[in-house]
């Protein structure tokens, strides 16, 4: 294993502590909550890694492990559901940081840091949900899928 390997894999996790923070716009007491939900949320994490961790290492075999990566799928009662988990979540970090970066968008908006640019972000429905913010961050998504090879712009 290197680095990159294991960051791929811890960075999932930390995806939703982030998610979490960045909708502390909703929160009554922002300066206690963030703090506590972030210790929380990254204790919880560990915790259930380091179970995960010790589960799979006293029940599968050694070989299994280091050889195949989705082990999980040989070692499942039900293998769909593995797929269908890594496909549930990738779609919910992806929608949670969609979320979280809108709210950011429509508060930069609110505060008029970029004038007209942002002006459509400052649009909210009855209820104080920033649904223009939301399709703006996905158009913004869109225009760098669309880009292609980042890697090839980012020499540029």
């Amino acid at each position: 294993m290197n680095f990159a390997s294991v960051f791929a894999v811890l960075f999932n996790g930390c995806t939703g502590i982030m998610a979490g923070a960045n909708m502390s716009g909703e929160l009554k007491d922002p300066s206690r909550a963030i703090p506590l939900g972030t210790i929380v949320a990254v204790a919880y994490t560990f915790f259930v890694y380091v179970l995960l961790f010790f589960l799979s290492s006293f029940t599968c075999d050694r070989t299994l492990l280091q050889e195949d990566y989705g082990f999980f799928r040989a070692i499942s009662l039900w293998p769909p559901l593995v797929l269908i988990g890594i496909y549930a979540t990738a779609l919910s970090a992806s929608m949670s940081s969609l979320i979280g970066a809108s709210r950011i968008l429509h508060a930069l908006a609110r505060d008029d840091l970029f004038g007209v640019i942002l002006a459509p972000a400052k649009v909210v429905s009855r209820g104080g949900n920033p649904w223009a913010a939301v399709l703006y961050s996905w158009g913004l998504v869109q225009l760098v899928l669309l880009a292609g090879k980042l890697n090839t712009l980012a020499a540029v």
